[in-house]
């Protein structure tokens, strides 16, 4: 079963559309088909942009598709080579160092400019960045 390390922008996509890849992401976990990881970084990143820009009346939700998370790691600084350091930004290390400490296979996000780069793309990290339309794809063509 897969495991997705999800991003901010993922939960606020869903939040803000019945329609589309991330939604779908969330109605696969609702059926077991995979499991869900993020951290309280991106929690609470997430949260802030929903209330901020859709309302209080949109948390409700997004609580929803908090709980149905395998689990929520509690970000800490860890050790990671000087090398990873040097693909990411700042205020993006830690998503990507709890999706590593959580061992997920995918870390889906929309952030393209922080994850999508080709020399982190290309690198040797144990895990794969994909969009959630990418993510949905590879999904449905196994």
């Amino acid at each position: 079963m897969d495991k997705l390390f999800l991003d901010a922008n993922i939960f606020f996509a869903a939040v803000d559309s019945s329609k589309g890849a991330s939604r779908a992401i969330f109605e696969l976990a609702k059926a077991k088909k995979l499991k869900l990881y993020s951290c309280d970084y991106a929690i609470h990143e997430a949260r802030i942009n929903i209330e901020d820009k859709l309302g209080l009346s949109s948390l409700p939700l997004f609580y929803t598709f908090v709980s149905y998370l395998t689990e929520l790691y509690k970000y800490k600084n860890i050790d990671i080579s000087e090398e990873i350091l040097s693909l990411i930004n700042q205020k993006d290390y830690p998503v990507l160092v709890s999706a590593l400490a959580l061992k997920s296979d995918f870390l889906v996000s929309f952030d393209r400019k922080a994850f999508k780069r080709k020399d982190l793309v290309n690198s040797l990290l144990p895990i794969k960045f994909l969009l959630p339309g990418e993510y949905l794809q590879n999904f449905i063509n196994r």
